[in-house]
């Protein structure tokens, strides 16, 4: 746009203003919001950790311009993984915690393999970490070979 119609839409505003026929978004924001208990770090949380109730406390705050939502509470918090570390008194915001793998690298897994009218079992070893649903690899140790197997629940994983 041209410097002067952009002067001209800036005295029209400003005049409107003045009027009191237009009012600016910001004038009709709350001053502050409180927001429903959210979960606050009582201790320094390291990435990996799983967040146990003696971790955590309620916290309510006025806060300008927050997202609820990426404030979980204290009931939604525990039995999660730290993905980065929380400093002690800081609230803990849903980006900084996930659901923990169902199984991790390293782990003893039990592999089943379904067909109609046949289940094997057998022992192996996880090689990387999984959550349910994710093909991972897995060492059977019957035989040392790898195979892909899908993560079923904690400490089961499934063959095709």
């Amino acid at each position: 746009r041209k410097p002067t119609q952009m002067l001209r839409r800036l005295f029209m505003l400003s005049l409107g203003l003045s009027l009191g026929l237009a009012s600016p978004a910001w004038a009709n924001l709350p001053e502050a919001t409180t927001v429903p208990a959210y979960a606050v770090a009582k201790v320094l949380l390291k990435r990996g950790e799983v967040i146990m109730p003696e971790h955590v406390t309620p916290g309510t705050a006025p806060l300008n311009h927050r997202t609820t939502s990426a404030l979980p509470t204290v009931d939604e918090v525990i039995g999660q993984e730290v993905v980065n570390a929380i400093r002690p008194g800081a609230p803990i915001v849903a980006a900084a915690i996930r659901t923990p793998p169902a199984t991790y690298k390293g782990r003893t897994v039990s592999i089943r393999l379904r067909r109609p009218g046949l289940e094997i079992n057998a022992t192996g070893r996880a090689l990387q970490d999984g959550y349910a649903g994710d093909n991972i690899r897995v060492l059977n140790q019957l035989n040392n070979k790898i195979v892909t197997a899908t993560v079923i629940a904690d400490g089961v994983v499934a063959v095709q």
